[in-house]
Order: structure tokens, then C-alpha cells, then sequence
């Protein structure tokens, strides 16, 4: 028999094991140094695991508390009695490397309500006091670029400086930090876990309000959003209660984004919650800003249709034009568009929030679609203008690397029909519709149920798929549960394809007659030394279908300052110009060499007169261009600066750069178009570019931009 049970819920059950008197909620909480929410919290968990497992829970008699029945005392002895139990919840000392005391010295130092002192950190580690000194001085050298700092002082560490700094320091680090807290709660020395003994108390009252919030909003929150924000928001709120509140106008300087804020229904539920806390809502209204932008940032799965605001109309809008500079340039067809525009305005809606309130995703770990799949990322750095428009704010790399993930997901999307897959997945950042369309293109033929929260998930009392895939670890019900990284490398598919045929889950019967023929022949030529290895490696081979890669026609890629030389770039007068004149004369370099044919040239122009100002795609900058057949002979580009803006179609659309590139292939190009992504992304840069007096300053931007 398995009872799978934390440590804290392990010792909750050796005190009820190891009393025979009545133990009340108020001596369980002081034994476990818990609240008496949380208390109540682990007793109902210990006993849900309990009834799954066949044994009696703790039953509670009315004015004396809590006890275990005989017989479900010698049951749990029994278990626990297993080397398994005693290796896993035995006491011992963890020794924690320099790392990771630095991660839970500013845990302490941010949740905790009094300073951090030296000694209390050294009895902690079990290292000497020059160990935490030293630990202290890489901490401190760590934040110098931030805008705040660490002070020790006779009474302690503690942070100073910008709190709404400190804050966006420890949220753009969660994921290291949830893993510091992690070891900071299994630690058997309780001198660490005595100040954090409201957390997991304000950690329940976080996701019971982010459920209510579902409800009266009609909005979903994916798993991690609401996982980052009870975890992250917990500690926020023991800053708060420890007086380390945000001044006023911290969010934002401008007094229309606070109007736009408490016009919405986000700010009384905001309210409500820290007034249910004791926080006064009144002379902490910064804080009520705060946690409804923190609200608003949290990635959704779906929201409601009603309530059709400004802001999602101008959301809605930008995510339209995101898809249609995204096509155009990557001369791209979605299958289906209508589901792409859906998801991604959802998406986009969350980013809006996150850049307004400057809660952009650090999380590099999405940064993976960047090295898999260099196209598709380049395509939509350079496509997201009109958002940014909006925001009036540049996306991270990581934002963009969330965007490129839907349209990556969409562009490998393929029929499917016949191994059944459920997919599940915690993000709801697009993760998962990427995964499933891998799938497809890997195995086709499957079918692909999902992508599902991990709730849903728990909630599903017969798994009815053939075999589960999670970006996220998983209880088995019956059926395998494979975990797999949402965006996967050539390596990682290769291993899961070789997983599906040891496991059975490939249906290979097609290519049946090929494997038994190629077997024949290898053992009529040679001695077969490990049968069940050869048998695999060619169920492999066959079972191959389309690369999930776009192939890579060209060899070798230019970088930009190969590309744009003096022959290339060039500066002209506005006057007398129109859009049409100034394409052809910024062409005219590359026809001139060779590179392209006057065809090319007409084709970039009725490209425009057909889609509009799409090649627009940021400040006074147009990219033109067309498919290679329309007459490009040679890869190249070419720039004309002009000394004034000129109207691309209307005056809405100002142009003062305008690139022309010519491509051979999908690939080639696009390590030129990643840099003159990166200047164009770069406020200081683009300008600097807008500036430009002749060709050599252009030049130095560019070469620049390579040596970093």
C-alpha cells in the first residue's frame, strides 16, 4: 500500500499516532508551528489521502479535538515502518550550497517581518558566521544594477531602497525563489519556518479568492498563473502586513492609468480581499492598484464575451494586425485563423497588463522557441509594431518568445488519426497547442484530446486516452504519463519517438512488409548482436513523418553587415517621393548588382496596393518585399533613408527607412532579419538609425550590435 504524503502532513500523522489522548486544533498548530487555518488545511488533506487508501481518518470529537483510531494507527506503523517511509522522512541535515543559501536568505528577508541577523542564518545552514558574511556581500553585489539594495546594520539585514523594485526583483525570479521556499519548508529546524507560519494560511485565502474572481469575472486562469500568484502574492502580502507598503503613484506616474484601473470591477475585488485581510483599503490604496494589476497580468485560459471594453477592442484590433504582419512576412497560411486570432487575443490581453504595469514574463525558459525554431520567432518580433503601439512599450525577449510559441503551434498543425493522447498542461500560455501540433507532425494520425489544466486533469476519475503527455509531472491513473518539455529539440523527439515504439503506443502495422524485409537482409549480411536494439532503430526510421523543423534550404547565413554596405544603403531627398518611387529607388541597389529582376519590384508593390501598409512594421520603418519567385536571383537588402517621412497608403503610416529584401529560401535571410529585429526593437538604436547622416553611421550601428 502507497500513501503519498508531504513531511509536514507526515508529521501532522506522528502526532496523532504517537498521543493517545485527544490533541486540539491549538496544540496540533503550536506542535507543527502552523495557524490554525492551515492546520485545518492538512487535516482535511491527510484525511482525503487516508479514505483513498482504505484507513480511518482522524476523527474529531466536539470540545476535546483530534484522534486516530486504534486500528488505523496500526495500519499507518505498518506503512510507515517500510525502509521507504524511513529514508524519505527521516531527519538529517541538508547541507545547502552557496546558491541556495542566497536564494533563502532573501526569501527571509523579504517575508520575514524583522531583520535578518547573521547568527539566525548561521544556526539555520549549520555554517559559520564568515560563510553568511560572505553570502551577504555576493547578494549585495548581485543587486548593485537595481533600485534597491541590502543594509546590515546592528540589528539585522533587511532590504531598502524602491519596494515596488524589491517586488518586481522577487516576481522576476519566482521560479528560483518557489524552489528556495520549497527547501525552506521541509527543514526540520523550525527557527526557519517560525516567522512563514502565516503563509500557508494566506496561501489557501489567495486561491479561494482567485476562484471567486473566476466566477464573477467569467474568466479562467491557467494553473501556473494562479500558482505564481497565491506563492508570489503570500509573501507580498507579509511585506504588507510588516509595513513595507507601496508609495503612491508607484504603478504608474500618469493619472489616466489609475483612472482606467479603478473604473474596473477588478479594483473592488481587489479591495474587498485586503479589507477582509484588515488592510485598510483607504490609506493603502496603492496596494489595492497593485494586486488588481498583479490580477490583471495572471495569463487567462478564456474570458468572458460580455463587456466588450475600449481596451479589448484595441487588443483585439492589434492581435488582428500581429497575425496579418506575421503572414505577410513569413508568407504564411493558417488553417485555422479564427481559432489563432481567439487564443492569442486571450494571450495578448494578459501581455497588455503585464506591460502596462510592468510585469513583463522573465521566465527564460520559453526562450526555447527561439533555438528551435529562429524563423518563427525573428517573424514575430518583427510583427508585434502594432502592439507595442499600444503599450507604448518594447515586449522582452520572453514575451515574444509566448507570441511566437501560438503561431509556432499553428504553423505545425496536421491532421491526426489514430493513437489517442491527452495532453495536459499548466501554463495556458499556447505551450500545449504547440506541443499537441509537434505531436501530430511527429506521429500523424493521432488523435489529440486537450490541452487540459492539471485541475481538469485531477478531476478526471477514468482516463480514457491511450497514453498521457504533460509539460508538468503527473499521478498516473491507469494510463502512462510521459513528460516532455513543452517546446522539444530535435534530441527530444527523436527519444520520445523511440519511447512510443518501446512501449508499444506507435501503431507500425504499415510498414510492416519494410521492417520485415529490411531484417531479412540485415541477417543474411551480418551477425546481429542486439536484436530488440536493431528492431527499435528501424521502427524509427519507418515511422519518421515531416520534421517538425522548416527545412533549411540555404547553407550559410550573412550577417546584416554583409548585407548592407555602401552599395547598398542609401540617402535621398523626400521631396517629389511617393511610397511607390521610394520602394523602387530603395530596390534599385539590388537590381543594379543583379540580385533581383524588375519584376521583383513590381510584385513588393502590389503586395502593398493588395494588403495595405503592412510592410509598416515599426516607427517610420517599412520593410518591402515579396515571395522569391517573383524574381529574386540573389539573397540581399537594402536601405534608403529619406530626410523626411513620406505617407505609406495614408498619413497614419509615416516611413522615413525603407528596407527591401530579397530572399532566396525560408532560412537564409533571417540572421540578418534577427539583427535588424534587435535595432528596430531598441528605442535608442531606432533612433540612432532615424539620425543617420550617411552610410558609415549606419554601418558602425550595425557592427556594433554584432560585436555584443
Amino acid at each position: 500500500m502507497a500513501l503519498n504524503v508531504s513531511n509536514l502532513e507526515f508529521k501532522l500523522l506522528q502526532i496523532l499516532i504517537e498521543k493517545d489522548q485527544y490533541q486540539s486544533v491549538n496544540s496540533i498548530a503550536e506542535q507543527l508551528n502552523f495557524s490554525r487555518r492551515s492546520t485545518y488545511y492538512y487535516m482535511k488533506s491527510v484525511s482525503e489521502k487516508l479514505i483513498k487508501n482504505k484507513i480511518d481518518p482522524p476523527r474529531n470529537v466536539k470540545g476535546q479535538g483530534y484522534y486516530l483510531s486504534k486500528q488505523s494507527k496500526e495500519q499507518l506503523n505498518i506503512i510507515f515502518s517500510t525502509d521507504n517511509y524511513k529514508n524519505v522522512y527521516k531527519k538529517q541535515e541538508k547541507k545547502f550550497s552557496a546558491k541556495e543559501r542566497q536564494v533563502i536568505t532573501i526569501i527571509l528577508m523579504f517575508g520575514l517581518s524583522s531583520y535578518v541577523t547573521i547568527s539566525k542564518l548561521a544556526g539555520i545552514f549549520n555554517v559559520t558566521r564568515n560563510t553568511i558574511v560572505n553570502d551577504f556581500s555576493v547578494i549585495k553585489d548581485n543587486l548593485l544594477e537595481y533600485d534597491f539594495s541590502v543594509i546590515g546594520t546592528s540589528i539585522g539585514h533587511h532590504f531598502t531602497g524602491n519596494e515596488f523594485a524589491i517586488r518586481n526583483y522577487f516576481q522576476d525570479h519566482l521560479t528560483e525563489f518557489l524552489t528556495g521556499l520549497n527547501s525552506l519548508y521541509k527543514m526540520d529546524n523550525s527557527s526557519a519556518l517560525l516567522d512563514f507560519k502565516n503563509f500557508s494560511e494566506l496561501i489557501v485565502m489567495i486561491k479561494d479568492w482567485m476562484h471567486k474572481v473566476e466566477f464573477q469575472s467569467s474568466s479562467s486562469f491557467s494553473d501556473d498563473a494562479i500558482r505564481s500568484m497565491e506563492n508570489f502574492y503570500a509573501l507580498v502580502l507579509l511585506r504588507i502586513l510588516a509595513k513595507h507598503t507601496l508609495p503612491s503613484h508607484s504603478l504608474n506616474k500618469q493619472k489616466e492609468g489609475y483612472e482606467e484601473l479603478q473604473a474596473r470591477k477588478e479594483f473592488e475585488m481587489a479591495g474587498d480581499f485586503l479589507a477582509h485581510i484588515g488592510i485598510d483599503t483607504e490609506e493603502y490604496k496603492e496596494e489595492v492598484f497593485y494586486l488588481e494589476s498583479l490580477l490583471l497580468s495572471s495569463q487567462l485560459k478564456e474570458i468572458s464575451p460580455t463587456n466588450n471594453s475600449d481596451i479589448k477592442k484595441q487588443v483585439q484590433k492589434s492581435t488582428k494586425q500581429i497575425i496579418n504582419n506575421f503572414k505577410h512576412l513569413a508568407e504564411a497560411n493558417f488553417k485555422n485563423e479564427k481559432q489563432l486570432k481567439e487564443e492569442l487575443y486571450v494571450h495578448m490581453l494578459s501581455t497588455y497588463y503585464r506591460v502596462k504595469f510592468n510585469h513583463q514574463y522573465k521566465d527564460s525558459a520559453v526562450l526555447s522557441i527561439k533555438e528551435n525554431y529562429p524563423e518563427i520567432y525573428t517573424y514575430t518580433s518583427i510583427s508585434i509594431d502594432p502592439f507595442e503601439k499600444l503599450t507604448s512599450q518594447p515586449l522582452n525577449d520572453n514575451e515574444i518568445g509566448l507570441i511566437a510559441i501560438y503561431f509556432g503551434a499553428h504553423l505545425l498543425n496536421q491532421e491526426s488519426r489514430y493513437l489517442e493522447i491527452l495532453l495536459v498542461c499548466s501554463s495556458g500560455l499556447g505551450t500545449s497547442q504547440l506541443l499537441k501540433n509537434q505531436l501530430a507532425t511527429i506521429f500523424p494520425g493521432c488523435i489529440l484530446r486537450g490541452p487540459v489544466t492539471k485541475r481538469d486533469y485531477d478531476n478526471f476519475s477514468v482516463i480514457n486516452s491511450d497514453v498521457v503527455i504533460s509539460t508538468i509531472p503527473l499521478k498516473e491513473k491507469e494510463k502512462q504519463v510521459i513528460v516532455v518539455n513543452p517546446v522539444m529539440n530535435e534530441a527530444e523527439v527523436s527519444q520520445l519517438r523511440k519511447q512510443f515504439i518501446s512501449d508499444d503506443l506507435i501503431n507500425v502495422n504499415g510498414i510492416d512488409k519494410q521492417f520485415t524485409a529490411l531484417m531479412d537482409v540485415i541477417a543474411d549480411n551480418t551477425n546481429i548482436i542486439n536484436v530488440d536494439a536493431l528492431e527499435n532503430g528501424i521502427k524509427e526510421v519507418l515511422s519518421r513523418s515531416l520534421n517538425p523543423r522548416i527545412p533549411l534550404k540555404g547553407g550559410y547565413q550573412p550577417l546584416l553587415s554583409e548585407l548592407l554596405n555602401e552599395e547598398t544603403i542609401q540617402f535621398s531627398e523626400s521631396e517629389g517621393l511617393n511610397w511607390e518611387k521610394a520602394i523602387r529607388l530603395a530596390a534599385t541597389p539590388l537590381k543594379n548588382n543583379g540580385n533581383i529582376a524588375d519584376s521583383y519590384i513590381e510584385a513588393m508593390i502590389e503586395n502593398v496596393k493588395k494588403n495595405g501598409p503592412y510592410i509598416n512594421i515599426g516607427d517610420q520603418i517599412a520593410l518591402a518585399h515579396a515571395r522569391p519567385e517573383h524574381g529574386v536571383k540573389e539573397l540581399g537588402m537594402a536601405v534608403l533613408k529619406l530626410n523626411k517621412p513620406i505617407d505609406l497608403i495614408d498619413h497614419n503610416h509615416p516611413i522615413q527607412l525603407i528596407f527591401v529584401l530579397a530572399a532566396i529560401d525560408d532560412q537564409s535571410h533571417l540572421k540578418a532579419l534577427s539583427e535588424l529585429a534587435n535595432i528596430l526593437n531598441d528605442k535608442s538604436k531606432l533612433q540612432l538609425l532615424i539620425d543617420a547622416k550617411d552610410s558609415s553611421d549606419i554601418q558602425q550601428l550595425i557592427l556594433e550590435g554584432e560585436d555584443q
